[in-house]
C-alpha cells in the first residue's frame, strides 16, 4: 500500500498527523483481521469449512480481492487450490508444479513470501487480478502448503502488505499443525502411499534382480544395540541369496533360518542405516514389501501428523529411480496397530519384545515348527531358560492388554 510524499509547501505538522492517521487505520486494520482469522481458526472442528471462512474474512479486508489455500497434489509433484475465494465474483484456481518458475512455488522453496505482478505467472487466476503475494504454510519442519491473496492494484502489495501476508501464514499454518496434532491424537487421518522402485541402490531390488527371485518383507526386529534385522521369505535357494548378499554395501549380515524346497525364511541385518530404520523415524510404517525380479511394490501407511510430503521426498531422493503410484487418505480405526504397539513398548523390555518378534517372525508359532527355542535363545545370546522366560513375559503381556480392552 504506497503512500504520497507531502504535497510541495504543506505543513510537515498537517503531513505527521496526517500520516499518523493513516497508520493507526492501518494498524487498527491489520489488528482486527488478525484476530478474526486467529479466532476462526481456534474454534474449527474441521479444516475445510475452517479455512474457507478465513479466505472469506481476507477478501473482506483491503486491498485483498481473492484469498485462495493450496495443498500439495504428492502424486503429481504440485500445489494445488483446494479452496479460492474472490470478491466482486472475482475467482481462480491454479495448480503449480513445486519446481515450476512460480512465485508460488517459490514462496515454498525458499520458506518466504514472495510478491509478483508478472501476469503470465497468474495463469488460472482471474485475468482482473494484477498482483499475488503467496505466503508458505509451514511450521517447525512440515510443510502444509501455502496462502495465495491478490489485487486488482498492481501496487497494492507492498512490503507492508506483505509483511501482513507474511502474519497471515504464520497463524494459519500454527492453527492447521494444531488441528493436526488434535486429530492425530484421537483417531487421525492417514495416508496410503505406494510406491514401485527398481532402484539397485534398494537392498531388496538389488537381490532379487541378482537372483531373479521374489522377496516377500515379514517384519523387522531391532537388536540391543539398534541394528535392524528384517525377515524375507523368498523362493530362492537361500544359499544363492545370502552369496548374493554379501556383496550388497546396505548388508551387514545374512542368515537361513528356514529352508525348503521352495525357499525359505532368510534374516537380513541391515544395520544402523537402513531403509527401514529412516521411514520408521519420519512415523511411516511399513504394510508391505514384495519384490520380483527386481521390480519392487512397497506400501506405506503415514499418519498425516508425520508430514507424508517428507516421507515421498526421501523414497525419491534416495532411490531416483521410483515411482509413487498411489496416494490417497484414509480414516485410521479409533485404536490403531501403532497405537496398539505404543502401549505395549511402555510395558515390554527390550528382551522381551525382541523374544516375541523373532519368535513370531521365525515360525516358532507355526503348527509346523521350523525353529527351536534353542536356536532363539543362541541367536539373542542367551541361555535357553533366559529366552523362554522373556517370551512367556511377552506373551502374559500381549494377551492381556488385548483382553483388557475387549473387556472394558
Amino acid at each position: 500500500m504506497s503512500e504520497s510524499g507531502p504535497a510541495l509547501g504543506e505543513d510537515p505538522a498537517l503531513v505527521a498527523e496526517r500520516r499518523a492517521e493513516q497508520l493507526g487505520r492501518l494498524v487498527s486494520r491489520i489488528n482486527g483481521l488478525l484476530r478474526d482469522v486467529t479466532e476462526r481458526l481456534m474454534r474449527a472442528s474441521s479444516r475445510g469449512p475452517t479455512e474457507r471462512a478465513v479466505c472469506e474474512r481476507i477478501v473482506e479486508t483491503e486491498p485483498y480481492d481473492i484469498a485462495c489455500i493450496g495443498e500439495f497434489d504428492v502424486a503429481h509433484d504440485r500445489i494445488v487450490s483446494e479452496i479460492c475465494v474472490g470478491s466482486d465474483r472475482l475467482g481462480g484456481e491454479f495448480a503449480v508444479d513445486v519446481d515450476a518458475a512460480h512465485p508460488i512455488a517459490e514462496a515454498l522453496d525458499t520458506g518466504t513470501v514472495t510478491v509478483s505482478t508478472e501476469s503470465d505467472l497468474l495463469t488460472g487466476v482471474d485475468e482482473d487480478i494484477a498482483a499475488i503475494a503467496a505466503a508458505p504454510l509451514s511450521y517447525g519442519d512440515r510443510t502444509y502448503g501455502v496462502l495465495v491473496v491478490g489485487s486488482v492494484d498492481p501496487d497494492a502489495l507492498d512490503d507492508i502488505e506483505r509483511t501482513v501476508v507474511e502474519a497471515l501464514g504464520w497463524t494459519i499454518s500454527i492453527a492447521i499443525d494444531a488441528a493436526r496434532s488434535r486429530r492425530f491424537l484421537a483417531t487421525d487421518e492417514a495416508v496410503e502411499l505406494v510406491f514401485e522402485i527398481r532402484d539397485s541402490a534398494f537392498a531388496p531390488v538389488a537381490l532379487s534382480t541378482t537372483c531373479e527371485c521374489e522377496l516377500s518383507y515379514e517384519g523387522t526386529v531391532f537388536d540391543a544395540d539398534g541394528a535392524a534385522v528384517s525377515f524375507f521369505t523368498t523362493d530362492a535357494s537361500p544359499a544363492r541369496l545370502l552369496s548374493v548378499a554379501e556383496t550388497h554395501p546396505d548388508i551387514r549380515e545374512t542368515r537361513a533360518v528356514t529352508t525348503d524346497e521352495s525357499g525359505g525364511l532368510v534374516e537380513v541385518n541391515f544395520g544402523y542405516d537402513t531403509f527401514v530404520k529412516a521411514l520408521a523415524e519420519q512415523g511411516a510404517m511399513i504394510e508391505a514389501l514384495h519384490v520380483e525380479s527386481g521390480h519392487g511394490r512397497l506400501e506405506l501407511d503415514v499418519p498425516n501428523a508425520a508430514d507424508p510430503r517428507s516421507v515421498v521426498d526421501w523414497i525419491r531422493e534416495t532411490y531416483p529411480d521410483s515411482e509413487l503410484v498411489v496416494s490417497r487418505e484414509r480414516k485410521r480405526p479409533p485404536t490403531t496397530k501403532r497405537e496398539f504397539i505404543a502401549e505395549l513398548d511402555a510395558e515390554l523390555t527390550d528382551r522381551q519384545r525382541m523374544a516375541l518378534e523373532l519368535a513370531y517372525l521365525t515360525g516358532y508359532y507355526d503348527r509346523t515348527r521350523t525353529v527351536t527355542g534353542d536356536e532363539l535363545a543362541e541367536r539373542m545370546d542367551i541361555s535357553r531358560t533366559s529366552f523362554h522366560n522373556h517370551r512367556r513375559a511377552a506373551e502374559r503381556k500381549v494377551i492381556g492388554q488385548f483382553l483388557n480392552d475387549h473387556m472394558e
